[in-house]
């Protein structure tokens, strides 16, 4: 229960692009990278994050994010991918959830070319404004379109096994919510 809540504070400040965000706990330094790892990953409306430092003393730790663009700019990006956003609705938007989403996604896998160009490859930016991302990118861009419809959307990352290669590589996918079922 106390993950859950720190990770929304966490997911909270980095919405709001907060310089700082102090949870007091005394879990591990493990447990909270995991929890501002999560809360990063699905926080739509950073651009990029290159990681937290940490500042620890006796049950309170800040989180001090390293964001890789300053709010003015993240703010220009973030109106642009609205726009985005408001146009692949008006063209997706069917008469039933499923349907909604399977459009969305399609329309992003169509136009989205996967190449890593560095930082914005791996925000909504990089998919939705320039049509190149990787998995986080692509994950990320989906899930902040169908925040934009009240679509229960969460990107989780893992490993996955390469079928051409058969290397297992750091992956990330949407879970997302259909009629009651994730």
């Amino acid at each position: 229960m106390h993950q859950i809540r720190y990770s929304k504070k966490v997911y909270d400040a980095l919405e709001r692009h907060d310089d700082r965000v102090t949870i007091v706990t005394t879990k591990s330094h493990d447990a909270l990278s995991s929890i501002c790892a999560n809360a990063a990953a699905n926080a739509t409306h950073v651009i990029y994050i290159n990681g937290f430092e940490y500042q620890r003393a006796i049950g309170v730790t800040n989180c001090f994010p390293k964001y890789s663009y300053g709010l003015l700019q993240s703010r220009r990006y973030i109106k642009d991918c609205k726009d985005k956003r408001t146009e692949i609705i008006a063209r997706c938007k069917a008469s039933n959830t499923y349907d909604t989403f399977l459009a969305i996604h399609d329309e992003l896998a169509r136009y989205t070319q996967y190449q890593d160009d560095g930082k914005l490859s791996h925000s909504i930016v990089g998919p939705l404004l320039f049509g190149r991302g990787v998995c986080d990118g692509f994950s990320k861009a989906l899930k902040f379109i169908l925040d934009g419809l009240s679509i229960p959307c969460f990107v989780v990352s893992g490993t996955a096994t390469d079928p051409q290669t058969g290397l297992n590589e750091s992956h990330a996918w949407d879970i997302v919510k259909i009629d009651n079922s994730w």
